[in-house]
């Protein structure tokens, strides 16, 4: 498919869940198989608008998706995630970061603004660019 004139895209997607959480998406299915992809056949940009909660992962499944982000940028592939779906993702009046967005080895891309409610949580909108 074409998202603008002259410029190829492709679409993987991957079904399951997490095998830390299973109220995860399968992140690790997809960066196993972008680790396995030649870098002649890789995409070099990735997007995604999937997250979850930060601390809905172990620490360990954490440090292994930042170790695979880590891959990825070592190889010259730019990940692109959604900084998160409920603006700043406040929970019982505490921000709740929004992963992979939060991770250092990604680019988090997306904004809020005040909404009516602010600043009860819940009280932002989307950034309309």
């Amino acid at each position: 498919g074409r998202v603008a004139g002259n410029i190829s895209s492709e679409f993987w997607g991957f079904s399951g869940r997490s095998p830390d959480n299973p109220s995860n998406e399968p992140f690790l299915k997809w960066l196993a198989q972008l680790s396995s992809t030649p870098d002649a056949s890789v995409p070099k940009v990735f997007s995604s608008s999937y997250g979850e909660d930060e601390a809905s992962w172990s620490r360990r499944a954490a440090s292994r998706l930042n170790v695979e982000f880590m891959k990825a940028g070592s190889r010259g592939i730019s990940l692109f995630y959604a900084s998160g779906d409920e603006g700043a993702n406040c929970k019982h009046g505490r921000f709740v970061p929004e992963g992979p967005g939060s991770s250092p080895y990604v680019t988090a891309v997306g904004g809020t603004t005040p909404d009516a409610g602010y600043p009860s949580p819940g009280g932002e909108a989307a950034v309309g660019l």
